[in-house]
């Protein structure tokens, strides 16, 4: 789950929304703002995103995505052409890229007009990328969502063309929207093979490929990495320096509040601006199983434990992300309330 949630999401991704408003921990300051959500809105998946340079929020549920303009409120829904797999929004632009229904992929503007449709000549889990002027769509494919990519299809939206390359097999994939190319690392042996693309599908270069590393989620400058628990066997989810710096912290999977047990969730949220402040989101021992307590923490790095805590008293889990500029947190239930940074 962990992986697949690192290439569906970025730093755009958030996690689930929910139906019915929280109540907060009694030393939460009020929301700066909040936004009321639309019954149809309010019946989520597990996908929240900010985009479009800050002025837009983004959800979906199975099949619908939802556009929230920050400034005045106001929601927009386009419908996938089916259940909706993956979603990706532009980072500066007001495009989002949606794969559906039987890898079908959609480019819609901010006006719901298509900008792409078409079919893609693979299968499997997808994770979206643009490139650096939004002008293309790269996207991966995972099988049977393992962790070695077989196929990159890169989408050309002005020319509406499509090139499919076939990368099996491949040990790791990676799209770096700094030099808008790909990268794909094969495990030959004991050798690592490197294979660098353009965004024509050309060959670039060939080398030797780095060490393959455990996947994790960095912070905003790189400063800071978060090794799951899953990648990291036995013991607790770490954080470290990044570029293969030593443990910082360690966090347990599990932790006691009162009587009840919560449960670590791997879907951490770093600050887009600030090293230091990560969310992480505790899902109650056996949920669904009658004990209605989640938490959403905010973690400082450099002071080892939580400066502040979202108590949430229902049976729901929140959406939960920064805004852009990294100086609210954002939680969503029947409404998106923005908090101070603490």
């Amino acid at each position: 789950m962990f992986r697949r949630l690192l290439r569906i999401n970025s730093w755009l991704g958030f996690s689930l929304a929910v139906c019915s408003a929280p109540v907060f921990a009694q030393t939460a300051a009020p929301p700066v703002r909040s936004i009321t959500l639309p019954p149809a809105c309010q019946h989520l998946s597990r996908e929240l995103y900010v985009y479009g340079s800050g002025e837009r929020l983004g959800l979906r549920n199975k099949s619908v995505f939802y556009s929230i303009d920050v400034a005045n409120g106001r929601v927009k829904q386009f419908r996938g052409l089916g259940e909706i797999i993956s979603v990706t929004p532009a980072r500066k632009g007001f495009l989002v890229a949606m794969v559906a229904g039987f890898y079908h992929l959609t480019v819609l503007d901010d006006q719901g007009q298509s900008q792409f449709d078409g079919d893609l000549d693979s299968s499997g889990v997808p994770a979206i990328h643009w490139n650096s002027d939004e002008s293309h769509v790269v996207v991966f494919s995972f099988p049977d969502e393992s962790d070695e990519a077989d196929t990159a299809t890169i989408v050309n939206i002005p020319k509406r063309t499509i090139k499919s390359l076939d990368l099996n097999p491949t040990a790791t994939v990676r799209f770096d929207a700094g030099t808008d190319t790909l990268s794909a690392t094969q495990e030959q042996g004991k050798v690592s093979k490197l294979t660098v693309y353009d965004l024509e599908g050309k060959v670039l270069r060939h080398g030797v490929g780095q060490k393959i590393e455990r996947q994790h989620v960095d912070s905003a400058s790189h400063k800071y990495s978060y090794f799951p628990k899953g990648e990291i066997g036995e013991g607790d989810t770490l954080i470290r320096q990044a570029s293969g710096g030593g443990a910082v912290l360690r966090l347990r999977e599990y932790k006691n509040v009162g009587s009840r047990g919560l449960v670590l969730w791997d879907n951490p949220r770093w600050n887009p601006v600030e090293d230091d402040l990560l969310l992480l989101l505790y899902l109650p021992v056996g949920l669904g199983e009658g004990r209605d307590f989640t938490e959403v923490d905010v973690l400082s790095v450099s002071k080892g434990k939580a400066i502040r805590v979202f108590a949430l008293s229902q049976k729901v889990i929140p959406a939960y992300g920064w805004t852009a500029d990294g100086k609210q947190l954002v939680l969503c239930d029947v409404d998106c309330s923005f908090y101070p940074v603490p």
